[in-house]
């Protein structure tokens, strides 16, 4: 149950709720009692100034103290919670709740001493610019000290901030629930489609409606997974019927050749026996393509790192083809940087070259134009192949770098070939740390635009 994703999306959604509110509370509880606090004490604050005005007024009337008067003033304390004490001009104490209750016959001093937490402010008493006396103000500082009112606004704020957490925390309990199984919903519609491509439905697309973005991304990338799955099998099957058809026809040819040598219908001429010789080269040739694939997807295969004079080879690399090219005249132009050098294999980069040169040969038409460009940057060498040939398909441009891939649908070996060439080119490419790209347009030519870095790290 907890490994589920549902059940963590909703368990971390409800604790991170449930932290926030539980702060959010304390914080409110916190900042509501300093505030509520401070409103007292400004209460009491102007409660001692009324009073002290109040004391004033008596004084004024009856120019001494008098028990009865300042009974009365202690009378609107009390209704603060507040106790006073009276002393005249001389110091001498007049009247004092101090001595009520717990502080019966206590000093101020030993009042203090046993109640810590009451306060006790000093107010002067002045008429006339002189001091006729001095009334002190004692007060609970604690919550416990509070009146039963303040009290029980404090209580009814606690309940009703509980009350709404309580809420709060089945809304978002709720919620959680909801929110998870929403977010969890298309990657659980993924994890569905990829089992079934894991037993073999290689056809199991995913549907997502859900716009947020990694979503959204993930279930693309699944679907271009899945496309490339099924396109590499359909390539595996059709390169099994291409091999079958490229072995069943020389083999056939061969078998009848044979059996009519052997049953004396023909006699080996050089003429029959050239025939034969050309079957049996169609075979070696079909062996020979799927030897260098296995080559060139070997990851152990090994670079034979060299420094590389690239002007010489990609001269050499057209005189090899010029005699192979004589049945079909083509324009070839070869234009490079002074002096390229960088460091690969010879070998290896040869064979990318006769590829692409072959390919453009094969596919441009008579006096056609082949274009051969090498250029060289402080860290970079590039080498285009440029030609104005037939060109390729938009639908087929994505593909022409997978293995088996035949843009040609004919099966004729000696046009289509087994469709294995570029994706050699590439993994010879890639194995220098290079990159190659291609451009294209149907009826306007090619482009193969190779990048290799002057040194392999």
């Amino acid at each position: 149950m907890w490994n589920k994703l549902t059940t963590r999306f909703a368990v971390a959604f409800v604790g991170i709720t449930l932290i926030i509110l539980a702060s959010t509370s304390l914080s409110i509880n916190y900042l509501i009692k300093q505030s509520f606090t401070n409103y007292l004490y400004e209460r009491k604050e102007l409660k001692m100034e009324e009073i002290i005005n109040e004391s004033k007024n008596i004084f004024k009337s009856s120019g001494s103290w008098t028990i009865s008067a300042v009974m009365f003033l202690a009378h609107q304390a009390m209704m603060e919670d507040m106790d006073i004490m009276m002393v005249d001009q001389n110091g001498n104490e007049v009247w004092s709740s101090f001595g009520m209750g717990m502080g019966a016959n206590m000093s101020m001093e030993q009042f203090q001493d046993k109640f810590p937490n009451m306060l006790v402010v000093k107010k002067e008493v002045v008429v006339d610019d002189k001091k006729v006396g001095e009334i002190y103000f004692s007060f609970d500082t604690r919550q416990s000290g509070w009146s039963i009112l303040d009290q029980n606004f404090i209580r009814s704020f606690n309940q009703s901030m509980l009350i709404l957490v309580v809420l709060f925390s089945i809304v978002a309990l709720a919620l959680s629930f909801f929110l998870s199984r929403k977010l969890s919903a298309p990657l659980l519609e993924i994890k569905k489609g990829a089992n079934h491509l894991r037993f073999g439905h290689l056809n199991e697309r995913v549907h997502i409606k859900e716009k947020t973005g990694e979503i959204k991304e993930l279930a693309d990338a699944f679907n271009h997974l899945a496309d490339t799955l099924q396109r590499q099998e359909q390539l595996r099957k059709n390169l099994m019927a291409d091999v079958a058809h490229e072995l069943r026809t020389p083999l056939a040819t061969l078998r009848s050749h044979l059996e009519a040598f052997q049953d004396g219908i023909w006699e080996p001429t050089k003429e029959r026996l050239n025939s034969s010789q050309q079957q049996v080269m169609r075979l070696i040739r079909l062996v020979g393509d799927i030897e260098k694939l296995n080559q060139a997807e070997n990851p152990l295969v090994q670079l034979h790192i060299q420094p590389i004079h690239l002007n010489e080879l990609i001269n050499q690399v057209v005189q090899t083809l010029e005699s192979e090219w004589s049945h079909k005249p083509m324009n070839v132009n070869v234009i490079i940087d002074d002096q390229i050098t960088l460091m690969g294999d010879g070998d290896r980069i040869t064979q990318v070259l006769l590829n692409l040169l072959s390919n453009a040969y094969k596919f441009t038409p008579e006096n056609g134009n082949i274009t051969i460009l090498a250029k060289e940057s402080n860290s970079e060498v590039t080498i285009l192949v440029k030609d104005n040939g037939s060109g390729i398909s938009k639908e087929d441009l994505p593909h022409i770098f997978e293995r088996f891939f035949r843009g040609e649908k004919s099966r004729n070996r000696s046009y289509g070939g087994a469709g294995i060439g570029l994706a050699i080119v590439k993994a010879i490419v890639e194995a220098h740390k290079g990159t190659i790209s291609v451009e294209s347009e149907v009826g306007e030519g090619t482009t193969f635009t190779i990048v290799f870095p002057k040194k392999i790290h």
